[in-house]
C-alpha cells in the first residue's frame, strides 16, 4: 500500500527538530485512514511507539507486526493484536506473511 500523502512534512519537522515524535498529526491521520486494513494483517516497518499500528487496529487491522529496531520504543506497544519485532529492519522481513505494508 503506497499513498502520495502517507506521512505529513510536520511529522517529519517534529522528528529531525525535537528528534522526537510523540503524536499523530492531524494529517498522518487522515492519511493512514484512507488505507484499506479491514480484515488484513499489517507490517509495520519503523513502528515507532505504535501510533500508526493503534490507528490500523482501529480501522479493522486483524493484526499489525510492529518492526521497531530501537527497544525503549518498541517496549511501548501493548496491544495484544501487535508482533512486536524487535530488531533492525532487513529485507527478510518481507517474507513475514502481510497483506499490506506500512514503510517509515
Amino acid at each position: 500500500m503506497i499513498h502520495p500523502e502517507y506521512w505529513s512534512l510536520m511529522s517529519i519537522y517534529q522528528r529531525l527538530k525535537y528528534g522526537k515524535y510523540d503524536k499523530m498529526g492531524e494529517n498522518d491521520i487522515k492519511c493512514y485512514s484512507t488505507l484499506d486494513v479491514e480484515n488484513k494483517t499489517v507490517l509495520d516497518i519503523g513502528a515507532y511507539i505504535g501510533d500508526s499500528a493503534r490507528l490500523f487496529l482501529k480501522n479493522g487491522a486483524v493484526k499489525v507486526i510492529c518492526v521497531e529496531a530501537q527497544e525503549k520504543y518498541a517496549r511501548k506497544i501493548t496491544d495484544k493484536r501487535c508482533v512486536i519485532v524487535n530488531k533492525k529492519f532487513t529485507l527478510d522481513m518481507l517474507n513475514i506473511y502481510h497483506d499490506c505494508a506500512k514503510l517509515t
